[in-house]
């Protein structure tokens, strides 16, 4: 993802939720610091909704709450790429 999309933070779970619902989906900006997710990814990767943050990282969460809303900055990303499966069958790369 670009620097636009990457800063966009109008940008959460509930716009990936719509795109794919059921497929798990990260989306990575290229220089590093943000990156989404959605729901499906929180099922999977056996994330808690309200998920604390790591050291280094934060789960953004929506206004007022404790829910994470798909957008992780930092070190998070790493937590969850340790979350990733690991057989290639079951993760696409582009």
């Amino acid at each position: 993802m670009g620097t636009n999309v990457g800063t966009d933070t109008a940008i959460a779970r509930n716009v990936l939720d719509q795109l794919a619902p059921d497929h798990p989906l990260i989306i990575e900006a290229f220089w590093g610091h943000v990156t989404y997710f959605n729901i499906a990814i929180i099922k999977s990767f056996n994330l808690a909704k309200n998920e604390p943050n790591v050291k280094g990282g934060i789960f953004k969460r929506y206004p007022g709450t404790q829910i994470i809303n798909g957008r992780v900055h930092e070190y998070a990303f790493n937590f969850l790429s340790s979350k990733k499966p690991t057989n290639e069958g079951l993760l696409v790369e582009s």
